[in-house]
């Protein structure tokens, strides 16, 4: 039996600006492809996409159409502004491009006749504002996919034991390995005629951004390993290029992070905020465009960097900046560089800010001043969706044992409704809608229906003590129907259900 999974882990769902329609990534077990040691299939498809088809789902209806039904691998869809086309990669005609749907009239063609190079799944193609062009990472000429067609040469191996040697061994002169199937052109596609410009050639963009006006684009790109391994930082280039040409700049060098995401644009185009992180330490930096250090607010200790990549958020406004790190969020005033953390009264641990997906602004929701987030209670272990920053916390989605964490960091936000992943302990992710303003939420795909019939027992947070007197916490699981003991022992006559369970502690 065919078991499905979303993609909402490695890469973000997308909702319309409509808010109509929500497109995504689904892999299924009965067509699973298997990549090499070096994650890639062997035409340059990356691993966590392998088998990957685009599903979209209707918001009010809940009618699912598979868009891309046994093309290959597909995957990682993008919203133009204007809602009309959506923009993919797929393998469909050999090498990963980028390919397009217009919505209106129901056809394909692809964007751009040369392949693409990604491999990691936010590395998805920006729509300019005009809808009418994109920026994406093609394949530098000159690179190859790191993978080949190796058959079942992959089920043998042959061992080799060194002798015993107490030396280190440099890796000074490694070169960048692990960011080898990163590097690629940085490039503008007109959807139209198909053209490609490259803006940045033989560079490692990770995050990448196009301005609000859509005159500029901004990328982090890898450069170089800190001198000490720090917990898989790397040290990134904040570039920034024309989208005309006409200059390329590098604005802040050897910035230390995790993933080089954690940079936006300011709402007026004019700058550019971004964190960096080291150790415990990290602080937020606004950048204009001509490269002078605007701001570096200090915030009398407090960490403004994370390391899981969370960007920094404007208020529509732009008055304001806001920053996700330690479990709270720190309102930055543009203007002074106050530091304010709105996260007061809710006493709980804050994992991310809800935005839409191609912005750097919070969803406001109609609320002026305030941020839609998703946090933890540490008592219950329970999540919920909060209103913060005017007063009392308001609820927007009522705790419970249900798993949002997906759902805000890899979800989307347009009009009043955010979309993501959802699970509980019972139940494998599926999407979830919320619309902010009624309250109302509703499941938006069944991707495994043969679950929903199966009998599922109670779940509870239990507490209890440690050998050592330690207070420790553990899921409890039962069975769905305690059944009497000669029932089961008629069944199974060497398993005697006496009521006792498995306790497993969380960690």
């Amino acid at each position: 039996m065919a078991f499905r999974t979303l993609l909402g882990n490695a890469e973000s769902v997308a909702l319309s600006p409509d808010a109509r329609t929500v497109a995504y990534s689904v892999r299924s077990s009965d067509r699973d492809l298997h990549a090499t040691h070096s994650g890639f299939l062997a035409n340059g498809v990356p691993g966590h996409a392998a088998g990957a088809e685009i599903w979209l789902t209707s918001v009010p209806e809940g009618a699912r159409r598979v868009l891309t039904p046994d093309w290959g691998s597909s995957w990682c869809p993008r919203w133009s502004p204007e809602g009309k086309l959506l923009a993919f990669y797929s393998d469909r005609e050999g090498e990963p491009r980028i390919w397009l749907w217009d919505r209106d009239n129901d056809t394909f063609h692809v964007a751009c006749s040369e392949p693409i190079c990604v491999a990691i799944g936010f590395e998805g193609v920006h729509w300019c504002p005009d809808s009418r062009r994109l920026v994406a990472k093609l394949r530098t000429p000159n690179w190859s996919p790191p993978a080949d067609n190796v058959g079942d040469a992959h089920l043998l191996r042959q061992v080799w034991m060194s002798p015993h040697d107490d030396r280190g061994r440099s890796t000074a002169k490694e070169g960048w390995r692990l960011f080898d199937a990163c590097r690629g052109d940085l490039s503008l596609v007109d959807v139209g005629s198909g053209a490609a410009w490259r803006l940045g050639t033989e560079i490692y963009p990770f995050g990448t951004a196009a301005s609000p006006d859509g005159r500029y684009v901004a990328a982090m790109c890898f450069a170089d390993m800190p001198s000490e391994l720090d917990g898989n930082l790397g040290l990134f280039d904040l570039h920034l290029f024309a989208v005309d040409g006409s200059f390329h700049c590098i604005l802040a060098a050897k910035v230390p992070a995790r993933r080089g995401t954690a940079f936006s644009w300011s709402p007026q185009s004019d700058e550019i905020a971004y964190t960096s992180c080291a150790g415990e330490a990290g602080e937020l930096i606004v950048v204009s465009r001509d490269g002078t250090r605007r701001m570096s607010p200090s915030a009398g200790g407090t960490c403004l960097g994370n390391r899981q990549g969370y960007p920094p958020l404007w208020s529509p406004d732009g008055s304001t900046i806001y920053c996700t790190t330690g479990g709270s969020v720190y309102a930055v005033s543009r203007a002074t560089g106050e530091v304010r953390d709105v996260t007061g009264g809710l006493g709980r641990y804050v994992f991310g800010i809800v935005h839409s997906l191609e912005s750097g602004t919070v969803s406001e929701f109609g609320v002026p001043g305030t941020v839609a987030v998703m946090a933890r209670d540490g008592d219950t272990l329970q999540e919920g969706i909060f209103r913060i920053g005017a007063g009392k916390p308001e609820v927007i989605v009522a705790e419970s044992n249900r798993s949002l964490v997906s759902f805000l960091l890899y979800g989307d936000a347009q009009g009043d409704w955010i979309v993501g992943q959802a699970e509980d302990p019972a139940s494998p992710p599926d999407l979830l809608g919320v619309n902010v303003t009624s309250g109302e939420q509703r499941r938006l795909t069944r991707l495994n229906p043969h679950i929903d019939i199966a009998p599922q027992g109670c779940r509870r947070l239990i507490s209890y003590h440690g050998p050592r007197g330690e207070h420790l916490r553990a899921s409890l699981m039962l069975p769905p129907k305690p059944r009497a003991r000669e029932d089961l022992s008629n069944d199974h006559p060497a398993l005697l259900w006496t009521g006792a369970v498995t306790v497993q502690e969380l960690v």
